[in-house]
């Protein structure tokens, strides 16, 4: 058989070669620069590459612009009325309410509503109005489907009860004393 080439390298960047001499390895480097690639692939000229390059980043970057401005603008409407008086209140609940639904760092409802001296529940109100209307859907929000389900269970689990349960419940209060809802299996024996 003839001479074999050892395939091994070591650690220091060096290998082995035909003659089983030690020598360093030196990779070539990837010098080729997008314009170079696309010049090779599509069979034009570099400069011609380069152009196509710059233009189809300014158009990418119109485009998002674009796509962002849109978007602005619908939330924009959305927060301040068109036409009317403008509540003060209700455009900042809507802006803090915004702030929820394109919050990423994880702050929740309930710490936005602390910090801004107002309900849980008022802030979840805008929030849904703005998300709804603009398409927003919190991190922590449920899918529109979901909601629906939500919803339909709730109605369906308020709708079984008494006027006198209902009132009760409004209260805070759990059930009232003696009714079905509230009984134990052990206090019905």
């Amino acid at each position: 058989m003839g001479q074999q080439i050892a395939q091994e390298y070591t650690s220091h960047g060096l290998a082995y070669d035909q003659e089983n001499r030690c020598v360093e390895i030196v990779l070539p480097e990837d010098t080729d620069t997008d314009a170079e690639r696309l010049a090779d692939h599509a069979r034009i000229s570099v400069r011609g590459a380069e152009a196509a390059l710059e233009w189809m980043r300014c158009r990418d970057q119109e485009e998002t612009f674009r796509v962002a401005g849109d978007v602005l603008a619908r939330l924009f409407a959305e927060i301040v009325p068109v036409g009317g008086k403008i509540n003060a209140e209700i455009v900042g609940l809507r802006f803090i309410a915004t702030t929820f639904l394109l919050n990423r760092g994880g702050e929740s409802l309930t710490s936005l509503a602390t910090r801004s001296g107002c309900s849980k529940q008022l802030l979840s109100h805008h929030a849904f109005f703005v998300g709804d209307r603009v398409g927003f859907v919190g991190f922590a929000q449920k899918s529109h489907q979901a909601r629906e389900v939500y919803s339909e269970t709730a109605r369906q689990s308020w709708g079984a009860l008494t006027p006198e349960q209902r009132r009760a419940r409004r209260m805070g209060q759990s059930g009232i004393v003696g009714s079905a809802q509230s009984a134990t299996p052990a206090a019905q024996i």
